[in-house]
């Protein structure tokens, strides 16, 4: 496969995910956040969702869909530069902003 056909699969590829998404209720993702800030710093990933579903129903799909999470995993709001209370197992946090409008945010631990 060339170049130029990957990047067709790609888009392809990313066009499907936004239309399941929207069949799910979700209208917009915005990546705030993605990686890591410094050396030695756990990877941190930030997400702006607007959506029309119930609050649960965006929870789930952000688990699933958006960035993978064990929804058991739940942790406090945490800036990315210690995981220790959470162990080596991705966390995340989930806050309603606005009606419609959730913060959703992965860590994902530093392990060296």
């Amino acid at each position: 496969m060339n170049f130029e056909d990957y990047m067709k699969e790609m888009k392809k590829k990313k066009y499907a995910k936004e239309v399941a998404l929207r069949l799910k209720g979700i209208t917009k993702v915005e990546t705030l956040r993605s990686g890591v800030v410094s050396a030695y710093k756990d990877s941190v990933y930030e997400y702006r969702v607007t959506s029309t579903a119930p609050e649960e129903q965006v929870l789930e799909v952000c688990l699933t869909d958006i960035h993978k999470c064990n929804k058991e995993n739940k942790g406090n709001d945490f800036s990315g530069s210690c995981s220790f209370p959470y162990g080596l197992n991705n966390f995340y946090s989930f806050k309603k902003i606005q009606d419609g409008v959730y913060i959703y945010k992965v860590c994902s631990p530093y392990c060296g």
